[in-house]
């Protein structure tokens, strides 16, 4: 296994080789040799049939002296030994060559056979019948094809192997000579031929040898004439050129790595924290200035120990423990600790961070640890603790007096909010009397000239309504107890109310409305959402001046639908955009003229928009218009159009059809007979039939058993309120009747026990179209 490459090619050619030649030789013997003695064999056969054909007539004649001639004429032949005639009986006719012992004429006597009868290492025997044609001598016709030979006795020769020997012999060392001779000859052409392979291997070898040896100058002396060792020769000195490239730019990356190694030592000595490295014995490697003067130790002195005598027996053993701790936790950590410092002889707090490396093979190597001191800072952190509770301690005082002024200025909320609540209902009762009365007249006036004065007055008092109604949506929005009702539904149902209702309003100012058709299904309460649209419709045109132009537009944006209320009125200044949307504030409206409202459409809106979480944006630039937009949730499947409810108490007058009210039997209890009297008129005029009641008492007492279909009740009453009789009339009547509670309070908990009951509630003063409407509501909804 150890041979040089010259006997490794010699023994891979001349193996192969010798195992041929031995094959061959082996081959060639063993046929030549079988050929040689299968010869000796036929020679002894065919001799023994001579003399059995020849001794034949003389045997049978009995002519012995024929017989004896024979066999010695026998004997003249090469490798003879004996020849002997017998007869049928084993007589011996004849003999003559070497004599036989005993044994050996018993053995050739013992096989019956003919051919060879006995084998031995130095000779071979050969038996042969003389045999004779039988003749019938009764038969004339002679010699017939039938007659059976007869046995007269038999020839024996012993065949001498000495010469057959000697030939093998000298066919065995011819045969070994001519394989010596071509043997030497392979060995020689092997030998040349190698010497072409070796001495090029020899030379790549010591090139290779001087290259191991740092010698990248080194060539060869000859060129390879074999095309691989060639190859291999110029790949050979390819590497050595790269190699002499590779060793000069490395030399340059050792000088350079060498730089940086001085420059990071410098940096780390240089370092304003502590840096030290451990073993995974945790004995210190490495460790900067800033660890000596940390520590209140020198490197040399703890270099290659786990610098124990330096520290006490609890931190000592601390150590070791966070360091098989990190070893095995295998990441990063940081901590603090106490650590002693021999110099100044007390314990520093510190925040060390340590991070574990490790081998290939996943065993700890070292750990890199950085350690800051935070002595100062802890002691900074406890001052600024007791800070911190002087200053909690103000605070608290602080915020209890914020509390205290917080709920002054609640409680001077909830009053403002109580005075419009009742303020409004102060003035709703004789507007809502007012109202039920303008309705009556109109029915009795014949004249066009009533007509125009009743409708003068009617406007009139639809102006004072409108403020009131806005100041009533203002009460219940801050009240909270206006809940959203958010469903699915198309906008262009709203679109074309807002488009019909305000297209004659717009013509009257002398103005252009043109509303954008668009069907796109949308998410939002569609109350609430018309209102906000109104509210900005009826601004757009109220500061429009004549010719002006308003649009009303809607665009897809993602899955938002962008309403767009554009108008070219007056504009709004930058720095007053953000307080139209506070109550009572009217930029162009200087004088207060009421006919412009109070200024808390667009307060309403902003509070509308908080209240369905809607984005609304505004662009304006003074005397060139204004745009409101609104973003609503666009649901992208189509749903069918959804029906406006009467759920929310801010509604629009939507056109309903007109039902017949004609023997509807109506209880109309109000404390006050004005009311009571103008509520009949209007409902008596509509064809119903009337009865009325000034208290809970009256009701009681006389109408206990009454059975109506519909029962109008206002919230104040002298003994009760209509919460109460609408309790009553739910628990008492057999006939269970529509109930429609009118109020002027909208102060929350009025607002609040209405949506707990689910009563229809109207608030005054009320139009007799709104009444009407919402009792034709209430009628195609009962079962």
């Amino acid at each position: 296994m150890n041979r040089n490459i010259r006997q490794q090619i010699l023994l891979i050619a001349l193996l192969p080789m010798l195992l041929a030649v031995v094959l061959l030789d082996g081959y060639f013997l063993y046929s030549r040799f079988t050929a040689m003695e299968n010869n000796l064999v036929e020679r002894a056969e065919l001799l023994t049939r001579q003399i059995s054909s020849s001794s034949e007539y003389a045997l049978f004649s009995g002519n012995a002296a024929q017989v004896q001639n024979d066999v010695t004429t026998a004997l003249k032949q090469k490798d003879i030994a004996v020849v002997a005639v017998q007869d049928v009986s084993g007589k011996m006719i004849a003999y003559g060559g070497e004599p036989v012992d005993d044994v050996e004429r018993q053995a050739v006597n013992a096989r019956a056979s003919v051919g060879v009868v006995l084998d031995s290492a130095d000779s071979f025997w050969v038996r042969a019948p003389i045999t004779a044609l039988a003749i019938d001598m009764n038969e004339f016709d002679g010699i017939t094809g039938n007659t059976a030979p007869k046995i007269l006795g038999h020839v024996l020769i012993k065949m001498d192997k000495l010469n057959l020997k000697q030939s093998k012999w000298e066919v065995l060392w011819v045969s070994l000579l001519i394989s010596a001779v071509l043997f030497g000859l392979t060995m020689f052409l092997v030998l040349r031929v190698s010497s072409r392979i070796v001495n090029p291997i020899k030379a790549l070898n010591h090139v290779v040898r001087s290259i191991g040896e740092g010698d990248l100058d080194i060539k060869l002396s000859a060129v390879p004439v074999i095309d691989e060792l060639k190859e291999l020769a110029q790949g050979i000195s390819e590497m050595a050129k790269q190699l002499q490239s590779d060793r000069i730019a490395l030399s340059a990356q050792t000088e350079l790595l060498k730089a940086n190694e001085e420059r990071l030592n410098e940096v780390i000595n240089t370092m304003p924290v502590a840096l030290f490295i451990k073993d995974a014995q945790s004995r210190i490697m490495l460790m900067n200035s800033a660890c000596e003067a940390q520590w209140g130790v020198l490197f040399a002195n703890v270099q290659g120990t786990d610098a124990s005598r330096y520290f006490p027996p609890e931190q000592v053993v601390d150590f070791l423990k966070k360091d098989k701790e990190v070893f095995a936790g295998r990441k990063l950590v940081d901590f603090e600790e106490s650590v002693w410092n021999s110099e100044i002889h007390e314990n520093r707090t510190l925040h060390t961070f340590k991070k574990p490396i490790y081998d290939g093979r996943g065993l700890p190597l070292y750990m890199i640890c950085i350690s800051v001191d935070i002595s100062e800072r802890k002691l900074s952190e406890t001052r600024l603790k007791q800070l911190n509770e002087e200053l909690e301690t103000r605070i608290e005082e602080a915020t209890r007096e914020l509390r205290l002024k917080k709920e002054d200025a609640e409680s001077a909320n909830y009053d403002k909010t109580r005075f419009l609540a009742a303020a409004s209902h102060d003035l709703r009762q004789p507007m809502h009397a007012l109202g039920l009365f303008v309705g009556e007249l109109h029915s009795k006036l014949t004249t066009p000239e009533q007509q125009k004065i009743a409708g003068k007055v009617e406007e009139s008092v639809g102006a004072l309504s409108n403020l009131l109604d806005a100041l009533l949506d203002i009460s219940k929005l801050d009240a909270g107890v206006v809940s959203p009702n958010i469903v699915a539904f198309p906008i262009g149902g709203l679109l074309t109310r807002i488009a019909r209702d305000y297209a004659p309003v717009a013509e009257h100012k002398g103005l252009t409305l043109h509303v954008i058709p668009n069907d796109t299904v949308i998410e939002s309460d569609p109350i609430l959402l018309e209102r906000v649209l109104v509210n900005l419709i009826s601004n757009a045109l109220r500061y429009t001046p004549i010719g002006g132009r308003v649009l009303l537009a809607c665009r897809n944006r993602g899955a938002q639908l962008r309403i767009e209320v554009r108008d070219s009125g007056v504009g709004i200044p930058e720095s007053e955009q953000q307080n139209i949307f506070k109550e009572f504030v009217q930029l162009a409206n200087k004088e207060r003229d009421r006919s412009k409202g109070l200024g808390l459409g667009l307060a309403i809106v902003d509070r509308i928009a908080r209240l369905l979480r809607l984005d609304i944006a505004l662009r304006s630039l003074p005397k060139r218009g204004s745009v409101f937009a609104v973003s609503v949730p666009r649901q992208v499947a189509q749903i069918a159009e959804t029906q406006l409810s009467e759920s929310s108490d801010i509604s629009t007058e939507d056109a309903r059809q007109e039902n017949e009210f004609d023997n509807l039997n109506v209880l109309v209890i109000d404390d006050n007979p004005l009311v009571r009297k103008s509520t009949q008129g209007i409902i008596e005029s509509w064809g119903c039939q009337v009865s009325m009641a000034a208290s809970l008492k009256e009701v009681k007492e006389i109408h206990a058993r009454g059975d109506f279909d519909l029962v109008i009740c206002d919230y104040r009453l002298p003994d009760g309120d209509g919460i109460q009789i609408a309790d009553w009339v739910k628990d008492d009547f057999r006939h269970q009747p529509l109930f429609i509670l009118i109020s002027g309070d909208t102060s929350p908990e009025v607002l609040q026990m209405v949506n707990e009951r689910g009563i229809q509630l109207l608030h005054k003063p009320v139009r007799p179209a709104k009444l009407r409407s919402l009792i034709q509501y209430l009628l195609s909804q009962k079962p």
